[in-house]
């Protein structure tokens, strides 16, 4: 039978599983498939198995208790959310979600007031037409949980919209929280790759060629508001045709934490900070924007981003880089973004 019955069919708890020749794709004809219970959709791997929106619809409407594992999730297209749209909570594992659309928020995901976490996937060519988030918008009262997991090429391009990758906002209750995950090549008007307009946790994470379009800047790799606490993550060459090429701050008010942070080599300027200021310290960066917080390096002597090991791509610290052994100890993270320990006085940076 089809996905679509397969789905209808099991009970409430259940799981679903594939029996195909693989590499095979499944393409939607009949619309999106609803999916208002509790289920686990168990993939052979994103490689083995896609399924297709075809350009022409949604793939998955998700009101129950979803996990989804080990599939890639392409060519979906929806005024939101253009493969996944989530109102109750998903789990999605070890996925790919490739040239999905919407011209609302969310080109692959739209958490709209619910519960999501994302793990060890990626997320390469969605694209948010009209609105924010290229790949994924976080909105109402939601808490999205990103980990090990990579975002690349990803647009939310219009005037005024924000966040290439992700978009995390509301008025209050809202949480992002990402963890081992690199962002490069994402673009937006404002917030290259994240637009955090709440609370944004973020750590052992790596921001690489991300870019504002916005000309007056706009953050090339962050766009932040009201909450951020920033560990050990790696933010480098990125770009904003005015200024902010690596984080903007758009609020005087608001707390912004950053330890054990690297923000150099973005263009124009590595900060923008529109009054607000950092908090912390033994941060790094490459020119006198960040603030007093961040000690000045003309060149924090990086490498490009690569395979470094682990499972996420990293930019490595090159000899003599000031970053090396300039960490604090009391807040530097037990492993690096590839999972290798921190021995002895920490780096600064996603890469020990």
């Amino acid at each position: 039978g089809s996905l679509r019955q397969a789905i209808a069919d099991v009970c409430a708890g259940g799981t679903v599983n594939f029996s195909l020749s693989y590499p095979t794709t499944i393409t939607l004809t009949s619309g999106e498939i609803i999916i208002d219970k509790s289920l686990t959709i168990d993939g052979p791997g994103a490689t083995n198995v896609a399924v297709s929106g075809n350009d022409a619809s949604r793939i998955f409407y998700a009101s129950g208790e979803v996990t989804i594992d080990g599939l890639t999730l392409r060519d979906g297209y929806a005024s939101d959310g253009g493969a996944i749209y989530v109102t109750n909570w998903l789990t999605l594992t070890d996925s790919a979600l490739i040239s999905n659309t919407s011209t609302g928020p969310g080109g692959a995901i739209h958490v709209d007031s619910a519960i999501a976490t994302v793990g060890n996937s990626s997320f390469a060519d969605n694209h948010s037409t009209d609105s924010d988030g290229g790949a994924v918008a976080n909105t109402g009262v939601s808490y999205l949980t990103v980990s090990g997991s990579t975002f690349t090429g990803n647009t939310a391009l219009a005037s005024g919209m924000d966040g290439g990758a992700i978009y995390s906002a509301n008025d209050g209750g809202n949480v992002l929280i990402v963890e081992g995950s690199t962002f490069s090549g994402n673009r937006a008007f404002e917030g290259g790759a994240i637009r955090s307009r709440d609370y944004l946790y973020l750590s052992n994470s790596t921001f690489y060629n991300n870019e504002a379009t916005n000309a007056a800047g706009g953050g090339g790799a962050l766009r932040l508001m009201d909450t951020a606490y920033i560990t050990n993550t790696t933010i480098y060459s990125n770009s904003a045709p005015g200024n902010g090429g690596g984080v903007r701050i758009s609020s005087s008010t608001g707390t912004y934490s950053f330890a054990n942070v690297i923000v150099a080599g973005n263009s124009n300027a590595d900060c923008s900070t529109a009054g607000g200021a950092f908090d912390g310290a033994t941060n790094l960066a490459t020119d006198a924007t960040c603030g007093a917080n961040f000690a000045q390096a003309g060149d924090a002597l990086l490498g490009t981003l690569g395979d470094y090991g682990g499972d996420t791509q990293t930019v490595p610290l090159l000899p003599g880089s000031p970053a090396i052994d300039a960490g604090d100890g009391a807040t530097c993270l037990a492993t690096d973004q590839r999972g290798i320990g921190r021995v002895g006085t920490c780096d600064i940076g996603a890469f020990e």
